[in-house]
């Protein structure tokens, strides 16, 4: 079987705005590393040099405070600083090559060192007989501009490395999403065909056999007669009951209906000894919403969720009573399952449960298997819903009644011990959610 699944990748203008919003926050990046990196520097050589050495420019060494030469130094620094970021933010040294971003980065750094030297000659910074200190202090002030350039590229680049592995793991993850629903929606579709060839044409030719038998009995003598109607009556049996399951199994009855149809039906299948409840509880039907919403793959989801409940209680559990609670929220719909068997204590190993729970968490749902409060086990399973599963059904839509659970409704057979009995109607409410 060969499923196709479409790619993901965003449109070509959303990928023109994608790289020019990434563009703006790596210049961003470069020119708040720039900008925070230079000023302390700056800030710290400043002082250092007045307050820890005493230097003090040549109109100002007579002074005793060291405020103005402060202020004076501080204010040179501050335009070198404002040059650095300028060039962080015009020339783009983080999307340049690791060789070309060494040079521009040297570059920056002897240009905005060469201004520096500059203003502070012009501010009178240097005092006579230390002129020969502005080439020393202009190279340090050089390299260390290029090491801040070259520190805010390679923290913008590993930013770059890790947004691109976000959203290759995002990528990856949505491709995984496509193939696992374009294997769910084929595997619905196989099931339906194959479920539908069960319930047409097999069961047809179940059907015209059985005619057949009948035509041969009745031209047999009584004793063969006898046991072409016990065979005859065999092939109705197998037909009724292991094709019909076989069917159901594949594709559950009135899965198409909805939901609750569909887990009815599951119940309906069980053996009169088993006493049954299926519970309703719409509190979204309030906003006129339809269960019906749901989609498919999910309804199937859920029923096969209570349908392996309903083999390990009968199993595994020896359960005489079943309870089953579908409770519709805004914005998801969690079902509940009881039973009154054996139970179990500590952990459990979960085989096809945990196949169902996968299936569950990819849909962001999560699944629960806790012993009951005196017997028995409780099994909740609670699944989101998106908004197109959550909006109210158009007005022109018309819904049968046969398919519609309304706010509450309840359906009893038999007497499940311990559990809410008999009420239907308005009667039942979300008070069910404590049987």
């Amino acid at each position: 079987m060969t499923v196709s699944v479409a790619r993901s990748d965003p449109p070509a203008p959303n990928g023109a705005r994608l790289a020019r919003d990434d563009q703006a926050h790596d210049t961003r990046t470069m020119v708040i590393i720039v900008g925070v990196l230079a000023a302390s520097l700056g800030a710290a050589a400043t002082v250092q040099s007045v307050l820890i050495f005493g230097v003090q420019s040549a109109d100002l060494h007579s002074e005793a405070l060291p405020t103005a030469e402060l202020i004076r130094r501080f204010s040179i620094n501050l335009v070198t600083v404002a040059i650095a970021t300028l060039c962080a933010a015009t020339l783009h040294v983080q999307q340049r090559p690791r060789a070309a971003q060494i040079g521009i980065a040297a570059a920056i750094g002897v240009g905005v060192a060469i201004v520096r030297a500059a203003l502070q000659l012009i501010g009178g910074v240097y005092l006579g007989n230390q002129l020969e200190a502005a080439a020393p202090d202009a190279l340090v002030v050089a390299v260390m501009v290029t090491l801040v350039f070259l520190t805010a590229s390679t923290i913008t680049r590993a930013q770059q490395r890790a947004r691109r592995a976000s959203r290759e793991r995002t990528h990856q993850a949505v491709l995984a999403s496509d193939a696992l629903a374009s294997l769910q929606q084929e595997e619905l579709r196989v099931r339906r065909l194959v479920a539908d060839g069960i319930h047409g044409s097999l069961q047809n030719r179940f059907v015209i056999l059985a005619a057949e038998l009948g035509a041969i009995a009745s031209e047999s003598p009584p004793a063969m007669a006898r046991r072409i109607a016990a065979v005859r009556t065999q092939l109705d049996e197998l037909r009724e009951r292991e094709l019909r399951s076989l069917s159901s199994a594949l594709y559950p009855e009135r899965l198409d209906d909805g939901l609750v149809p569909a887990a009815r039906a599951l119940l309906a299948r069980l053996p009169a000894a088993i006493a049954t409840r299926l519970h309703v509880h719409d509190s979204a039907a309030g906003d006129d919403r339809d269960m019906r919403l749901i989609g498919i793959d999910k309804r199937l989801l859920l029923v096969r969720i209570i349908e392996e409940a309903l083999t390990n209680a009968l199993k595994h559990g020896t359960a005489t009573s079943v309870a089953v609670l579908v409770l519709r929220e805004h914005r998801a719909i969690t079902i509940e399952f009881r039973d009154d068997g054996v139970g179990f204590e500590g952990p459990i190993e979960l085989h096809g449960l945990a196949i169902l729970r996968d299936r569950l968490q990819h849909h962001r749902g999560d699944l629960t298997l806790t012993p009951g409060d005196e017997h028995g086990v409780i099994l909740r399973a609670r699944l989101p819903l998106t908004d197109a599963e959550s909006e109210p059904p158009s007005v022109e839509s018309h819904t049968p009644p046969d398919v519609v659970e309304t706010v509450a409704s309840a359906v009893t057979r038999g007497d499940p011990p311990g559990l809410t009995g008999g009420r239907s109607g308005s009667e039942a409410d979300s008070s069910a959610l404590s049987y």
